[in-house]
């Protein structure tokens, strides 16, 4: 990989997450946690499945299945955690 395509990849990443953002905070005012939770996850999905298709491997090794599914756990938990906050207090107290 050259280096200007790593900056074009780091640059369109940074944006991708800054309007990503942009987005979870306008919809916290109009959805319920849960409602934006099941669709940040679902959304995660197609690029996960990508991911794997560009590496070629669909296999899960028998040790994955514990970490893998507590890491979705606390990743639901924490999303939840995060849209209520949104939800509860003003943005300028909840802006990082």
């Amino acid at each position: 990989m050259t280096p200007a395509l790593a900056y074009q990849l780091a640059a369109a990443a940074a944006i991708g997450w800054a309007l990503y953002d942009v987005a979870r905070r306008a919809l916290a005012s109009h959805l319920t946690a849960w409602a934006l939770v099941a669709a940040t996850t679902v959304a995660a999905l197609p690029v996960l499945v990508g991911w794997a298709v560009v590496a070629g491997d669909w296999r899960l090794q028998a040790g994955y299945w514990i970490p893998g599914l507590a890491s979705v756990a606390l990743n639901v938990a924490a999303n939840f955690g995060y849209f209520r906050a949104f939800q509860m207090a003003p943005m300028s107290v909840t802006l990082p």
